[in-house]
């Protein structure tokens, strides 16, 4: 069960991670990974699930403003906003909400990577260091 629960959290992105910061091949990559997310499980997911869950949040509310303020505009009949009077409100609303959608997960997706460059060096650091004089954590300095 942990094994499979490690394996799970080694996706393309944070075993790219130890390839492009150690040189390492990509096996050896994935293997590092591994390794370091089976030795911090507990942490490792506790972090990434505050993280996915904080993350969702945000592209939800940034993709409901949007939503909102789109139908807004283009439900009023009036001229305000716009001089187009639609017949159907719904479908240049959806035309919105899904180009906000991908704008927002490829944004969000950048913040992802970052966030888990940052988890893997916290996990690497928790997994050789032990934040004593001799051994002080990396991340402190």
């Amino acid at each position: 069960a942990c094994g499979s629960l490690a394996l799970s959290l080694c996706d393309n992105s944070r075993w790219n991670i130890f390839t492009s910061a150690y040189g390492n091949n990509f096996l050896e990559g994935k293997k590092r990974t591994y390794s370091v997310y089976s030795k911090n499980s507990k942490k490792t997911l506790d972090l990434l699930r505050v993280t996915k869950l904080l993350l969702l949040a945000a592209k939800v509310f940034i993709v409901g403003v949007v939503a909102g303020a789109a139908f807004l505009i283009v439900s009023t009949q009036d001229g305000r906003f716009l001089e187009i009077h639609l017949n159907y409100h719904i479908g240049p609303t959806l035309i919105v909400i899904m180009g906000s959608y991908a704008i927002t997960s490829g944004i969000f997706s950048f913040y992802s990577l970052a966030v888990n460059t940052v988890l893997v060096g916290f996990s690497e650091d928790v997994s050789k260091q032990d934040g004593n004089e001799e051994k002080t954590y990396f991340m402190n300095s």
